[in-house]
């Protein structure tokens, strides 16, 4: 189904949720993964538009993820390993985009009401084989509650969101990881 064809069938519910996150412009909330394995691990998510997002592990997981726009920087605390990732190869993009829509290099291949909740499945153009993600939003008042993943292999991660909070300030610092603030200041 095309994108046209989705929005068409749905009465405008992607306009709703394209104006809903593009009018985030900060979030910070508990989150809760479940990865494919079935282990569950938990932090926090900050999230500042455009471009800044962190995902901070809670202990025993030492993994600290960072963008800063361009890139999402991956921290593995107890390895003091970085890895840099382009922003624009992963579907995490979209979230801290300056405009979020959901056309154009976004593909969405399903929408879903049923209750209070709506799921919207998609991936990025041209790289369906690559995973995708499908984005549930509680329906009144309109709030994302979680995203869950799929990688190439078709293996799922779940990351459900609590206790969040929208339009707050969120310290700059923030969206450095602490290793390069140490180096800053010697």
């Amino acid at each position: 189904m095309t994108l046209a064809s989705v929005a068409r069938a749905d009465d405008g519910t992607l306009r709703s949720i394209e104006h809903y996150l593009n009018g985030l412009t900060t979030v910070t909330a508990k989150f809760s993964q479940v990865a494919p394995n079935g282990e569950i691990s938990e932090g926090i998510f900050y999230l500042q538009r455009p471009g800044k997002m962190r995902w901070e592990y809670a202990a025993p997981i030492p993994i600290v993820m960072v963008s800063n726009g361009d890139t999402l920087v991956y921290y593995d605390k107890e390895l003091s390993q970085k890895t840099y990732i382009p922003l624009k190869d992963t579907l995490a993009a979209l979230l801290v985009r300056d405009h979020i829509s959901l056309s154009g290099d976004i593909v969405v291949d399903e929408i879903e009401k049923g209750g209070d909740n709506i799921l919207v499945t998609l991936h990025q153009a041209g790289k369906a084989d690559e995973g995708g993600m499908i984005m549930e939003f509680q329906k009144s008042p309109l709030q994302l509650r979680s995203l869950s993943l799929t990688d190439a292999i078709m293996q799922q991660t779940k990351i459900s969101f609590t206790d969040a909070k929208f339009g707050g300030a969120i310290e700059s610092k923030v969206f450095v990881l602490e290793e390069d603030i140490r180096r800053e200041r010697k």
